[in-house]
């Protein structure tokens, strides 16, 4: 019985290695391509990637990737080998980022500086409107006794007209008894 399914097992296992090897591109499906050399490890002519599966590698199955030297940053043949190059990319990558370092840093400390002004800017905003809070308070005791002093200056001004008002009467009062006297006098 171990036997048997040894025998499946290595007969699946064929099967599988069998279609695998038919689905995969054989050598008249890819396409030549002119090696650049193993020092520069690209081709120099257009060529397509295939997986596994016998698909092309990065599209679907129209639209087949395609590498090219016009795609790259260098030319390979000028840069003399891979190595020069990758070290020179990789110096680039380094500056760029100890650039990109410093440029954060800046941008830190402005945020830095931009949020200790907000901070400043957040407590004198609450300290003018404790102040507004303040004036209006007083505004309001300003104007009860503006309204007070006005209540008392008419009543005051009531009475000096009623004042007024009794003298005259008084005084009417005391010329019409001096007129009658006098009156009374002459005859």
């Amino acid at each position: 019985m171990m036997n048997a399914m040894k025998a499946t097992t290595v007969l699946i296992a064929g099967l599988a290695l069998l279609s695998a090897c038919t689905l995969s591109p054989t050598q008249a499906d890819v396409p030549a391509t002119q090696a650049g050399g193993w020092e520069s490890g690209i081709a120099t002519s257009k060529g397509q990637l295939y997986g596994r599966d016998g698909a092309p590698v990065g599209s679907t199955v129209n639209d087949p990737v395609t590498v090219t030297n016009d795609s790259l940053n260098h030319t390979p043949e000028s840069a003399g080998g891979s190595r020069p190059v990758l070290l020179e990319l990789y110096q680039e990558a380094v500056n760029d980022r100890e650039y990109l370092e410093m440029e954060l840093a800046l941008v830190n400390e402005e945020r830095d500086g931009f949020l200790a002004e907000e901070k400043r800017l957040a407590s004198m905003l609450e300290e003018l409107r404790t102040m507004l809070a303040g004036l209006e308070a007083e505004n309001k005791t300003l104007e009860k006794q503006t309204f007070e002093l006005g209540e008392r200056l008419a009543t005051a001004q009531l009475r000096r007209l009623e004042a007024e008002k009794a003298l005259l009467e008084q005084s009417v009062a005391a010329r019409k008894a001096a007129e009658a006297n006098a009156s009374e006098e002459v005859e």
